[in-house]
């Protein structure tokens, strides 16, 4: 079964980077489950996306019909595009943090970490901000 979907593009070209096999993407347990949890069969009323830049691929499942399309509702979508941004940025400061420590300037790690992901959607001054609105939420907690 394949599911194609609309994400924000920074998410689709983590999601290509970290989990693509072949011409698809295959999921980790955790994503899978909240992709399952909400796709539904087309029908002939379902109005489709325009444009899908995400195509993943559900393996081994059976309690799926052969040859039926599956989408996303709308608020399925956002539920998994918040799911997947979420990672995307855990992974963000681990990855920062990690070579922070390894001497690199906070400046050039946010490259790094565009670079090794190849990410090319967001840029620097993105990364950057969102990561002193954390600091600065961590402070405000204090």
């Amino acid at each position: 079964m394949i599911i194609d979907t609309y994400i924000k593009p920074h998410l689709a070209e983590y999601l290509n980077f970290k989990y693509r096999q072949g011409k698809h993407i295959v999921l980790p347990n955790y994503l899978l489950l909240v992709l399952l949890n909400s796709i539904r069969p087309t029908t002939n009323k379902t109005k489709l996306p325009e444009e899908n830049n995400v195509a993943f691929i559900v393996v081994g499942k059976k309690c799926f019909k052969k040859n039926v399309s599956y989408v996303l509702s709308s608020n399925a979508r956002c539920e998994f595009q918040k799911e997947v941004t979420w990672c995307f940025w855990i992974e963000a400061e681990a990855f920062i943090q990690e070579a922070h420590r390894n001497g690199e300037s906070m400046s050039s790690a946010y490259y790094s970490f565009l670079e090794s992901y190849h990410i090319e959607t967001l840029s620097y001054d993105a990364v950057k901000k969102h990561f002193s609105r954390e600091k600065s939420k961590k402070k405000s907690k204090k």
